[in-house]
């Protein structure tokens, strides 16, 4: 029985002289190691005694006449199998991604997430980029910085400097690029065209109205 008691805390509440009358705290193995009223030499459990089933994470309360009853059932402790099955995938340092991302479970930086919001320029379009690829149809804000990278762009409808916007449609079957060019002499305006399986359509301009 003691190689299955782990430890043991008394409360004496009488002697009699010849056994000490206790109330304890006992953590066991198992609930099989559960003792009973006269198991420790000298001592009489009490009524109110408390156990701990380690196995099992499961606490008892004794009785009078010596009969434990189960007062929480707990849970029983994980296996170091278990642990390692839960943690399997799960990355040693998080994650962070820069800006929101289409299929991404990563958390946002505070950084990713003003700039997205506000239309901060989060990427830079090179010199000769096409904007018929597949890397500007990913959700996000672009930025051309200036006219003389402008002209050397393919498939765009401005030699002058823009910020372009790419969203997904509502079915989340292609995307929206949309270029924003409001300091021009003609007025507010922008061009917005639609992208499927990189099948693009034709610019179009949307002319603004003053009012």
């Amino acid at each position: 029985m003691s190689n299955r008691i782990r430890e043991t805390l008394y409360a004496q509440t009488a002697n009699d002289g010849s056994t000490i009358y206790v109330v304890a705290n006992i953590d066991c193995d198992t609930a099989a190691d559960l003792p009973a009223v006269n198991a420790f030499t000298g001592l009489t459990l009490l009524m109110g005694s408390r156990a701990h089933d380690i196995d099992q994470n499961a606490w008892y309360e004794m009785q009078d006449g010596g009969t434990w009853i189960l007062q929480d059932a707990g849970t029983a402790a994980y296996t170091k199998a278990e642990v390692d099955t839960l943690l399997a995938g799960k990355e040693d340092v998080l994650t962070w991604d820069t800006a929101p991302t289409s299929g991404s479970t990563n958390p946002v930086t505070s950084g990713g997430l003003y700039s997205y919001i506000y239309g901060l320029p989060t990427i830079n379009i090179p010199a000769g980029a096409d904007l018929n690829t597949a890397a500007y149809i990913v959700p996000g804000a672009y930025c051309c910085q200036t006219n003389a990278i402008a002209a050397t762009l393919t498939n765009c409808p401005t030699a002058n400097g823009f910020k372009m916007f790419v969203y997904d449609t509502i079915a989340l079957t292609g995307y929206q690029q949309r270029i924003i060019f409001p300091n021009n002499a003609n007025g507010e305006f922008f061009w917005q065209r639609r992208t499927t399986a990189l099948n693009f359509s034709s610019w179009f301009q949307f002319q603004g109205t003053a009012v």
